[in-house]
């Protein structure tokens, strides 16, 4: 696999490059999270909601953020202004009975056809383009023309999630473009709803009630919340992730596992055991990306969720990866839902709970697989997903009660299936990082397609040959 050549962003840090071992795009990204995080902390401290009009912030997220767009991307910024345009004008004037279908249509469809080209001129390449940013307009737009559709139906034909979201009027062109181009979260997000949005921009997010303040019968009036340890916490977790993420690929280098020695001539279980560590360790740069960026927008003030039962301080709201859940659970399920864990909130609010029940995830993980692009590897990756998060549910509603009578039986099964999706979990994630198809499917040879055949006989013999009793399902469910 090559690295892309293709950048039309500033090569005004070129020089740079000679000295620090990063090419111009990444290098241009850092840099632009670096000065995000310096002015994010301006923002937040010399021009907060108690001192400056809301408009006048959003005027100031605009500007620095279409600022810092045209550094990373150039001309290709153009594509967040025409993405987020087209499906503004459709909110506006489209028809209210498909408006958020045709938005959710839109801004996804305009992020596949940068996809398609971005494979025609950049094949296999790793160069950030501009498609990072409108993967994060896409889900805002689609999930803003939501909330506009859900605020114009009838309230008890909604979940409490949705009444949460809802709003009555499209914004402004002024909040809806602050919202597009906050400078501390179009590069890679992570997605914040338009509601969360708002109510950072406006202060309302420090509102919420300090326990231990409420029990004491004070009030805490004092300045608005300091995301300092939170920050410091992630920059740190952040900078040990680099580390392994620059150390690891020299140990146990990714592309090993595509050679023949590893494919032809090692044993099955060293290579079930190399993929476990190789895999595992490449998660380290999206941990990195995703810390970063957490601790860019509490820099700023976004991420702000209240306080716990003990008073402290909680900036939690936008982190998008829970480490230690996603490392040690038991089942696939709880994995995906500790990875990206923003884009997975969009795909369940604006796909999973749209959609008739009987058609389970599959939908999930197609628009998925859409939203990353069209490398047949995310497509063996999603898909396969599905299948292994089917025969999950299957085995959880029929197999798990049988171990739940003895708590000897109850940790042999946490074991197993702690074991099964850490390799559960590195088998479906080594096509993503691929991306082609037949290299894939030569690994997959090679591991006897182990996962896939494992997941097909629970749902062969839940499905077809022994189908659970109906109301024993929706017992279950």
């Amino acid at each position: 696999m090559t690295t892309g050549t293709f950048y039309v962003g500033s090569r005004l840090l070129e020089p740079l490059c000679a000295v620090i071992p990063l090419p111009i795009d990444q290098l241009n990204f850092l840099v632009c999270q670096l000065f995000s995080m310096w002015f994010g902390h301006i923002f937040r401290t010399k021009m907060s909601p108690k001192t400056i009009p809301s408009y006048y912030r959003h005027i100031t997220e605009i500007v620095v953020g279409l600022g810092l767009s045209y550094f990373c991307f150039g001309y290709q910024m153009l594509h967040m202004f025409a993405q987020s345009t087209m499906c503004y004008a459709l909110m506006k004037y489209g028809p209210q009975s498909s408006r958020h279908l045709m938005v959710f249509v839109v801004g996804l469809g305009y992020v596949c056809v940068c996809h398609i080209y971005r494979q025609y001129y950049d094949y296999g390449g790793y160069t950030m383009d501009v498609t990072s940013p409108l993967m994060i307009i896409a889900e805002k737009v689609s999930s803003l023309a939501w909330a506009l559709h859900d605020g114009s139906v009838p309230e008890e034909t909604l979940s409490s999630d949705q009444k949460a979201e809802k709003i009555k009027e499209l914004p402004q062109p002024v909040t809806f473009y602050s919202y597009i181009f906050c400078f501390h979260g179009f590069m890679i997000g992570p997605l914040v709803f338009f509601s969360e949005y708002r109510d950072f921009i406006d202060g309302t997010n420090y509102d919420k009630p300090n326990p231990s303040k409420v029990s004491n019968g004070t009030k805490d009036d004092v300045e608005s919340p300091s995301p300092k340890d939170a920050v410091i916490k992630k920059c740190i977790q952040a900078a040990i992730f680099s580390v392994l993420m620059v150390v690891t690929p020299k140990i146990v280098p990714y592309d090993y596992m595509f050679t023949d020695e590893y494919l032809y001539e090692s044993t099955f279980i060293y290579r079930m055991l190399y993929m476990l560590v190789s895999v595992t360790m490449i998660r380290s740069k999206y941990y990195t990306a995703f810390l970063l960026s957490e601790a860019v927008n509490n820099v700023a003030g976004l991420g702000f969720n209240g306080y716990d039962s003990n008073g402290e301080l909680k900036w939690d709201l936008l982190n998008n990866v829970n480490i230690w859940t996603l490392e040690t659970c038991t089942s696939m399920k709880v994995n995906i839902d500790s990875w990206n864990i923003r884009t997975a909130l969009w795909l369940r609010r604006c796909v999973y709970d749209r959609v008739p029940r009987k058609y389970g995830v599959w939908p999930v993980f197609l628009v998925t697989s859409l939203w990353h692009g069209f490398y047949p590897g995310y497509y063996i990756t999603f898909l396969s997903a599905a299948f292994v998060i089917t025969a999950g549910r299957l085995i959880r509603r029929n197999i798990r009660p049988k171990f739940q009578t003895d708590e000897t039986l109850k940790q042999i099964y946490e074991v197993i299936t702690f074991i099964g999706t850490r390799f559960a979990n590195v088998y479906l994630c080594a096509p993503h990082c691929l991306l082609e198809f037949m290299p894939n499917l030569r690994l997959y040879w090679s591991q006897y397609f182990i996962v896939h055949v494992v997941s097909a006989a629970p749902v062969v013999y839940y499905t077809y040959i022994n189908p659970p009793k109906k109301d024993k399902v929706e017992k279950s469910q």
